[in-house]
């Protein structure tokens, strides 16, 4: 997660449009944040957390195959 959070601090750093100095300090914010939350986290949660990631995931992928029925969207339009 960290390396990841890194990597995108990196890339953003390069970039020169005024939104994406916003989201490199959010990240840089976040990636400060996270160790407070990770070092709590025990290896039996952790997978606990990711499972329920992937599942709400799912879930969420599910629930968006559905609006297009259920708000009377027209797929040809």
């Amino acid at each position: 997660m960290f390396d990841h959070m890194d990597g995108i601090m990196r890339a953003l750093a390069m970039e020169k449009a005024p939104f994406k100095g916003d989201l490199y300090r959010a990240m840089k914010l976040a990636r400060q944040k996270l160790p407070e939350y990770y070092a709590e986290v025990t290896p039996t949660m952790g997978m606990v957390l990711i499972s329920a990631h992937i599942l709400f995931c799912f879930r969420m992928s599910r629930l968006f195959g559905t609006w297009d029925k259920g708000m009377d969207i027209n797929p040809e339009d």
